[in-house]
């Protein structure tokens, strides 16, 4: 039970940083930053 909830909590954490950006922003965001990271390949 103790694995569980820790897995639950990770993810739960790890999926609400994610969720919030997304309220502020579409799933552009992420697409966009790989670009932006692509362009400057010097």
């Amino acid at each position: 039970m103790d694995l569980i909830a820790r897995l639950i909590l990770r993810l739960a954490t790890l999926f609400h940083m994610p969720v919030e950006r997304s309220d502020l922003r579409p799933v552009r965001v992420p697409a966009r930053n790989s670009r932006h990271r692509s362009a400057p390949p010097r």
